[in-house]
């Protein structure tokens, strides 16, 4: 069993922290081709429940009904009071929700909401089927990830409904995913809805032992079985040719020697995010690497206003308030070749998306993003 590696916040003291109640977007081109990479655990939980599964074998799946989701919450819980419990149960009508269970737990320190989803995951696993989420993203969650007996990885993670509001509604949620793909969530608030502005108390009622404790439990066993098999999803058009090691290896060659570099993450493959300080002031670097198909029509339309380089590439930069608000900026540097390869090099003025500025320009300039992502190292 691997100990437990709890990761840091981005943030010291005396950083800026964002201010208001301002909400992460989906909008931008860079976090469109980041959606592609890094698999589920940044898209929020509408996504991580979004495949669709599809029957292998005899026809269980009514056995996996709302009211047997119910009780199994219930009875992976510890002692409290319960009220407004519902659920929703399998069904193979399109867009139809996963199996999922909700309620109001009640103890002597507030009503709480808790919310249980189960699926069964497409095999073999998705490389990033199991991961904590991305810092660039949700600055200020802890999270731990866990290796257990068998296969199976435990996530817990202690965030924000609103990932960029350290003050608002807590979030904790345990999700183990086992070796055979079977994956179960239990989400937890302190406050009764998640769309409430004010809590009802401290903090969550199960504590990260108690969450583990709870998804853990012998009750989702016979509910993951009797599920139907997940297809293999559709494959995304592009795939990430360089592992997280590579892109870090070649990119710290072309990075000044007086930068600080912190707060290294990313995907199996395809991307990198990081911090870089010149000494004044941290910003958000990201590197994304993809191979498309050559002359594939969508990328075809994304450059289709680029400049044609001397070495055969089409470079495309670009100088934009940063997607998720908060007065930062996002400059960019984008380059396609023939053969379908595709680099896009992206930094902020701030240490996370829709943070406040750390300083007033990001870390290196426009002409040297160019030259990082002109560089013959990365083919």
């Amino acid at each position: 069993m691997a100990a437990d590696k709890a990761r840091p916040s981005r943030f010291q003291d005396g950083m800026k922290r964002p201010q208001g109640d301002s909400r992460r977007m989906a909008a931008g081109l860079h976090r469109h081709w980041v959606a592609v990479i890094v698999v589920a655990t940044l898209g929020g939980f509408g996504a991580w429940f979004g495949l669709r599964n599809h029957t292998s074998g005899p026809d269980t799946s009514s056995r996996v009904t709302a009211s047997r989701m119910v009780a199994a919450l219930r009875g992976a819980l510890p002692p409290g009071r319960v009220t407004d419990a519902s659920g929703t149960g399998w069904s193979d009508k399109a867009d139809s929700p996963q199996p999922s269970a909700e309620l109001i737990f009640h103890d002597a320190a507030g009503a709480a909401s808790i919310l249980a989803q189960v699926r069964n995951l497409p095999m073999p696993l998705p490389p990033d089927s199991s991961v904590c989420p991305d810092r660039a993203h949700h600055p200020y969650d802890r999270c731990t990830r866990r290796s257990l007996s068998g296969g199976s990885a435990l996530v817990i993670d202690q965030g924000y409904v609103d990932p960029l509001a350290p003050g608002g509604i807590q979030q904790w949620t345990a999700e183990l995913t086992t070796a055979a793909g079977h994956q179960t969530l239990i989400r937890e608030l302190n406050a009764s809805t998640a769309q409430a502005t004010t809590a009802t108390r401290p903090t969550p009622p199960l504590t990260p032992s108690q969450l583990t404790t709870a998804v853990l439990d012998k009750h989702w066993r016979p509910v993951l079985t009797a599920l139907p098999t997940t297809a293999t999803p559709p494959r995304v058009p592009s795939t990430g040719l360089l592992t997280k090691n590579q892109i870090v290896s070649t990119l710290r060659t072309m990075l000044p020697s007086t930068f600080h570099v912190s707060d290294l993450e990313g995907a199996e493959k395809g991307y990198v995010d990081l911090v870089i300080d010149d000494g004044h002031g941290p910003g958000l670097l990201t590197v994304t690497d993809q191979q498309w198909a050559p002359k594939d029509s969508k990328i075809a339309e994304v450059f289709k206003a680029a400049k044609q380089q001397a070495d055969g590439g089409r470079l495309l930069t670009r100088q934009v308030p940063s997607p998720e608000g908060a007065g930062a900026v996002q400059w960019e540097a984008d380059i396609l070749y023939s053969n379908g390869h595709r680099l896009l090099v992206t930094e902020l003025n701030s240490s996370a998306y829709g943070l406040t500025p750390t300083r007033p320009q990001p870390p290196l300039s426009l002409r040297q993003l160019t030259t990082i992502v002109r560089n013959s190292s990365w083919h």
